[in-house]
């Protein structure tokens, strides 16, 4: 199915005028409003937009993708944006945001929705179809380049669509000890561990390096009450520097690839059998993370 059979070029808009999220945002809805039932209004939709994105604090980078969910609305509505320089929309941006992708939703076009917002992300994240993107003067332009580079809405989700691009790995022979500081730094409580060809080569859990320090005959024990003054990070803070992580590094719970269907990695992380999924492509070289928080922000409130 082609990304453009979705899209009417009447909602397009290849040089926004406004400058804030305000008059962005109502510029882009002034678009769809007469299309709507009476009740709904410019100023109504953009309230529940922003309270919506400020709520969950949802950043923004290069591209912005306000949407609302409006049982009212009759239809899947996709309303582009495209400033001519880009702006930062909200405090807590990550950057400057110059393409809009704005979408009005029902509870029942929720599939279509996420799909759809899949194959906008999948053909914008590569820099070079990016720029030819914000380079369109008209909307006539801007479907054709759409229909040109054959941009399709997938049959279902998958693993490509909601993994986490920010990596942060760490090497076999780096010392525990930068391991902490990375974990302590990025609030992770694990890393992937590349080999020296950057290949995967397994996980650096925060867990299983306390749990390496802990005696056996303690980890055995059920009741723990009486054990007061034994401490694994004395030896921890000794020792992090004479280590190297691959001592500590196991087996990954899920490696799979991009092209994997949601259900499949979801049930597994639902379960607790896994508590992130790596994405690796054919030559076992990492693309990306999934936790459950991924699927929360990208599916439930994407």
């Amino acid at each position: 199915m082609k990304l453009t059979s979705i899209l009417n070029p009447d909602y397009i808009v290849c040089n926004l005028s406004g400058n804030t999220r305000e008059e962005i945002y109502k510029e882009m809805l002034e678009k769809v409003i007469n299309q709507l039932p009476d009740s709904l209004s410019v100023d109504g939709l953009y309230q529940e937009i922003i309270e919506r994105e400020d709520s969950i604090k949802m950043p923004y980078e290069s591209i912005a993708l306000p949407h609302v969910r409006n049982n009212k609305v009759n239809d899947l509505y996709v309303i582009i944006g495209i400033l001519p320089n880009a702006v930062k929309l909200k405090d807590y941006d990550l950057g400057e945001s110059q393409v809009v992708i704005m979408s009005l939703i029902t509870d029942e076009m929720s599939d279509l929705y996420l799909k759809s917002l899949a194959a906008f992300t999948r053909f914008l994240l590569n820099k070079d179809n990016f720029n030819n993107f914000v380079g369109q003067k008209n909307p006539s332009e801007l479907l054709n380049l759409l229909n040109r580079e054959k941009v399709t809405i997938k049959s279902h989700v998958t693993a490509e669509d909601v993994m986490n691009r920010d990596l942060i790995t760490v090497t076999e022979d780096d010392l525990l000890s930068n391991a902490l500081n990375i974990m302590t730094a990025e609030k992770r409580q694990q890393l992937v561990v590349l080999n020296n060809e950057g290949k995967i080569s397994g996980v650096l859990r925060a867990k299983d390096i306390i749990k390496s320090y802990i005696p056996q005959y303690i980890l055995d024990m059920s009741n723990l009450k009486f054990i007061t003054s034994f401490e694994p990070f004395d030896k921890i803070f000794k020792e992090e520097h004479n280590h190297k992580i691959k001592e500590f590094t196991k087996t990954p719970d899920l490696i799979i690839n991009k092209d994997t269907p949601l259900i499949q990695f979801t049930v597994p992380l639902s379960r607790g059998d896994a508590d992130v999924v790596l994405v690796s492509d054919e030559n076992n070289q990492l693309l990306g993370t999934i936790a459950l928080r991924s699927i929360i922000h990208k599916v439930l409130r994407g």
